[in-house]
Order: structure tokens, then C-alpha cells, then sequence
């Protein structure tokens, strides 16, 4: 028989026989997942000028997370049945994605393109150590935190604060989201010091910190461009 399940990662599945059944929607990515697919179909039905493309985003990576956590349990030595509601939930997942797809407009190429990179970066430190495909070596070294709702909610912020620099906007939260990916940030850092600072940690917190910077900095309502040599749109 597989390893013992891990209320954490596949929340309540029963196993009989080495074979383990369950849905995955009482993990935290699942339960996650759940709210933001009922939060995107209410503002569809609300036809109101909202979150939609950030709120697929944020589906998208819950779901994947979710198919991750699953595929690794799995690779774990235990058998896993899929059941049919993990199967409708990442279809209906998908169809929502799809359908929040036409609301993508790219941003110009500006010096907006900073933040934005800036906030994909953290996506991707905080998000890919989750999916377990890097090497032993480099999970080491990108170690931030894993999987909780506070990692969840900075990732979720992260999402609002890329589509928020997306678009031409002098809104307040571009400075105020920094401080609080800042804050959720350090609050993971405490839980963990014990472990040590790895590459991850420290990264999180430089890129949570010009985060900061450009959001007071674009607030403030000064005029930066990308030099007319490098605008590669011209050429």
C-alpha cells in the first residue's frame, strides 16, 4: 500500500486496497478553485465591467495546481482512481478559462512592461516549486513556502496587481497591493525562519519591493517611457 494520505494534499480520500478515490475539492487549491469559478460565473452573470480575465488566471493556476498535487500523490506509490468530479471540475474549469479568453487585451509596450514582468516573476517563484517539476537542486534554492492560504492570497493579489499595470490606470491599489504581497510575504518568512532564507525567500521580497517602488512611483503621476531605440514595436 502507498504512502498514507496527507490531509493537506488530497484532503478526505479513503483508500482500500492501495487504491485511493476522491475529488480533491477539500484540498486548499480545490476549495480555492471552487470560489473562484462561482466568483467568475456571478460576474458573467452580473455582465458588469470586472476582474474576469484575473479571476480565470487565478482558476487556471488552482486547477493545474490541483492536477499536480494529484499527479504526484499518485508517482507516490499509491493507485489513484479519478473520480467523476474531479474530472467535471477541471472541464468546467477549462471551458471558463476559455470563455474569459476574448477579455485578454495585451498591454502596450511601455515601461509598464517592468511591473508586469515583475509580478509574473513572483507567479513563477511562488506557483512552480508547488508543481514539482524542477530538480531536487533547484526546489532547494527557489524554496519560498508551500502551498497555504496565505501563499494562495499573495498569489491571488499578484494576479489583480499584473491586471491592474495591464491597463492604463492611476488607481491607488498599485501601490497599496505591493505592501500587502509585502506583508503576506514576511508573515510566510516567520512561519518558516527556522528553515532559513533560501534564494526563493529573497527574491519574493526584492521583487515585493519594487513592486512597491513603481506603484508609488506610477502614482505619482511621473512620465517614463521606454527609449524610442528600443521600442522593438517599431521596427
Amino acid at each position: 500500500m502507498g504512502e498514507p494520505v496527507s490531509p493537506g494534499r488530497l484532503g478526505s480520500v479513503p483508500a482500500i486496497n492501495g487504491t485511493v478515490s476522491g475529488t480533491g475539492s477539500t484540498t486548499d487549491a480545490g476549495t480555492t478553485a471552487a470560489m473562484l469559478a462561482i466568483a467568475l460565473v456571478l460576474v458573467a452573470l452580473a455582465a458588469r465591467r470586472a476582474p474576469v480575465v484575473e479571476l480565470a488566471a487565478g482558476l487556471g493556476i488552482m486547477v493545474a495546481t490541483l492536477g499536480f498535487q494529484v499527479a504526484e500523490f499518485t508517482a507516490s506509490g499509491a493507485r489513484l482512481r479519478f473520480g467523476y468530479g474531479l474530472v467535471i471540475d477541471c472541464v468546467a474549469a477549462a471551458v471558463l478559462v476559455a470563455l474569459a479568453l476574448p477579455h485578454v487585451r495585451l498591454p502596450k509596450l511601455d515601461a509598464r512592461l517592468v511591473p508586469i514582468a515583475a509580478c509574473l516573476a513572483y507567479l513563477v517563484i511562488v506557483v512552480v516549486p508547488w508543481w514539482d517539476v524542477l530538480s531536487r537542486r533547484a526546489e532547494v534554492d527557489l524554496r519560498f513556502a508551500p502551498l497555504s492560504w496565505l501563499t494562495i492570497a499573495g498569489v491571488l493579489v499578484a494576479i489583480r496587481l499584473l491586471g491592474l499595470w495591464a491597463r492604463p490606470t492611476d488607481d491607488h491599489r498599485l501601490g497599496a497591493l505591493p505592501l500587502a504581497l509585502l506583508a503576506l510575504a514576511a508573515l510566510e518568512l516567520i512561519r518558516f525562519r527556522d528553515a532559513g532564507l533560501a534564494w526563493g525567500g529573497g527574491i519574493v521580497v526584492g521583487l515585493c519591493l519594487a513592486l512597491v517602488a513603481l506603484g508609488f512611483y506610477g502614482r505619482r503621476g511621473w512620465n517614463f517611457r521606454v527609449p524610442e531605440i528600443l521600442r522593438v514595436d517599431r521596427l
